[in-house]
Formats: C-alpha cells, sequence, structure tokens
C-alpha cells in the first residue's frame, strides 16, 4: 500500500535525524487539511452515464488529456503533493472513464480477466498499442523487469499529508527479482542534508492467486547526502523483511494505476508513470 511505504520511508527520515550528528534541518509537513478524501468508487461510478462502458472514442479521448497532465506534471517535475485539489479532481474524472472501459472490455478476455492483461503486459505481451512514453521516454516499458516509474498522482489523504514537500517518489525495477524504492528531495531543499532514500528490495509479480499483484520485501535502507555520498541507514534494520504490496487497477508499460485502501477506510488511486532512469548513485 503506498501510504504505508510514504509513512515508513518518512519515518526513517526522522529517525535518521535522531542519529546524526551534523546539524538538523527542519522541515515543515503540508497541512493536512489539504489533502483530498476521495473516494475512487464513488468517481468510478459518477464516470458512467449509464450501466455500458464509455465508448472506445470516449475513452481515447479521456486517455489524451490524462496523458497531456501527466507530462506536464512530469515534464515540470511537480512532487504529488503540490498538485492543486482541482486538479486532482480533474485527473480522476479522466481516470475513472479510463478504468470502466479496461475493466469492462478486458473482463472476460479469459478467466483472468482484466488482472491478466495487466500481468501479460508486465511480462511483455501487450495488448494496447505501442506509444511514447513520459520524461523523454520513446517508448513504453516492454517489461516491468528494468523499468523505472515516478508517482505523478495519488488521492490518497494521508500520503498527502505525510510526504514531505518536495519529494518525489520513484520505483526502479532493477532485474526480474529485485527493486529499489526511491524518496528523492528537492536539491533546492534541505532534507537534513540528504538528496535520497533508496529502499532496495526483493519482488515478485503474482501469476495465479492476485494477478498482478507487485510483493515487494525490504532488504536495506541507504540515505545519499548532498555530495552522492551514499550512507546506510543502520537504524532502519528493524523493518528489513517488512512486505509490501502495490495492487494494480490499470498496466500499460507507461501508465501504471494502483487501487487501495488507506488505514482509516479511505479507498484511493495512485498514478506512476514510466520514466528514464535516474541517472548518478541510487
Amino acid at each position: 500500500m503506498l501510504c504505508s511505504r510514504i509513512i515508513n520511508l518518512v519515518g526513517w527520515l526522522l529517525l535518521a535525524k535522531l542519529s546524526m550528528t551534523a546539524k538538523a534541518y527542519k522541515f515543515g509537513l503540508p497541512n493536512a487539511n489539504r489533502a483530498v478524501h476521495t473516494s475512487c468508487a464513488s468517481v468510478l461510478s459518477a464516470s458512467k452515464s449509464s450501466d455500458a462502458s464509455p465508448s472506445i472514442s470516449q475513452a481515447q479521448f479521456e486517455m489524451q488529456e490524462l496523458r497531456a497532465n501527466l507530462n506536464s506534471i512530469v515534464g515540470q517535475d511537480i512532487p504529488p503533493i503540490l498538485i492543486p485539489d482541482l486538479k486532482r479532481e480533474e485527473l480522476m474524472t479522466y481516470l475513472g472513464a479510463i478504468l470502466s472501459d479496461f475493466h469492462t472490455r478486458f473482463d472476460n478476455v479469459d478467466e483472468r480477466g482484466w488482472r491478466g492483461v495487466v500481468y501479460d503486459a508486465m511480462m511483455g505481451t501487450h495488448r494496447a498499442p505501442n506509444s511514447v512514453g513520459f520524461g523523454g521516454v520513446k517508448a513504453r516499458a516492454e517489461t516491468l523487469a528494468g523499468s523505472t516509474w515516478k508517482l505523478a498522482f495519488s488521492t490518497e489523504g494521508t500520503v498527502l499529508s505525510q510526504l514531505p514537500k518536495g519529494a518525489n517518489v520513484f520505483i526502479d525495477f532493477l532485474n526480474e527479482k529485485n527493486l529499489e524504492y526511491k524518496l528523492v528531495f528537492d536539491t533546492k531543499g534541505s532534507w537534513f542534508a540528504l538528496n535520497n532514500l533508496v529502499a532496495k528490495s526483493s519482488y515478485a509479480v503474482d501469476a495465479e492467486n492476485s494477478v498482478g499483484l507487485v510483493t515487494y520485501t525490504y532488504k536495506e535502507v541507504t540515505a545519499g547526502v548532498f555530495g552522492n555520498i551514499n550512507l546506510p541507514v543502520g537504524l532502519f534494520g528493524m523493518l528489513k523483511g517488512q512486505m509490501n504490496y502495490i495492487y494494480p487497477a490499470y498496466y500499460d508499460g507507461n501508465i501504471w494505476v494502483e487501487f487501495g485502501v488507506a488505514p482509516d477506510g479511505e479507498e484511493y488511486y495512485s498514478i506512476f508513470v514510466h520514466v528514464k532512469k535516474l541517472k548518478g548513485p541510487p
């Protein structure tokens, strides 16, 4: 769940503050009242004018609008927390129509339904046409392994109140077994003199039970300080072995939509987009 992953890494950041002898810089969390508590199920329902799925042409239009907005978000490097509430609601309107169409069209494609379409795309068999990616990427990720994803958008209120201002989330799938979950901080700010936190993890994609579910397990965490020096964060060993999950609602190699339920019972969606691998040390 995105919420637990963000809170854990932010928690690690706070622990790091206690262990550092250098001067600690104060960071301000955004006002929790700005968080949007959108019921994504209701957004999905509202996106339907009838019981039928949106027409393909309508869904294509919604996808074009969503992609245009995501391109702007990635191009301007806007962290998820800084997206205005009205823009977040607009994006959810587009997403609701896209998911309704996707789930309806592929729900009976085989016994796995649309989840099988998601899994097959992650493994390299795509039903959707190839398309240009984001942030300078010329094409989709042919497989999940080897791809890098950036969190572009989320409706989860807890995340929006916990993610440090100016921070971006990346998931880098190094190969078929290992990934790195990263919090990358704005170099214009001073996050305890850190520029990133990297949770090195193993992962697997479920092919049988919860098809398309990505489960990953923390192995170690490192903190990168300004100047590209990586420091092992020993205090974080207490979370070694913790399992985390990414439950997909949509995946096409360029856009990856996660669905979840926050601890307060709020349903949410988060959108990751396929981007270039980060330069420099992790």
